[in-house]
């Protein structure tokens, strides 16, 4: 999600459908840094380019 930076939009459009989507999401973002050793949220915003 922050890799990707997807909007507060499309958070809240998945939440509607799974009410759990935003608890899966910060479960994937924590279970991400503790693979790869990141401390800081701020570390992964922006990241990716396409």
């Amino acid at each position: 999600m922050m890799l990707a930076e997807a909007s507060a939009v499309q958070v809240g459009t998945a939440s509607f459908i799974r009410p759990t989507a935003m608890i899966e999401i910060l479960d994937g973002i924590c279970d991400y840094m503790l693979r790869y050793g990141i401390r800081e949220i701020r570390e992964l915003v922006g990241k990716v380019e396409v």
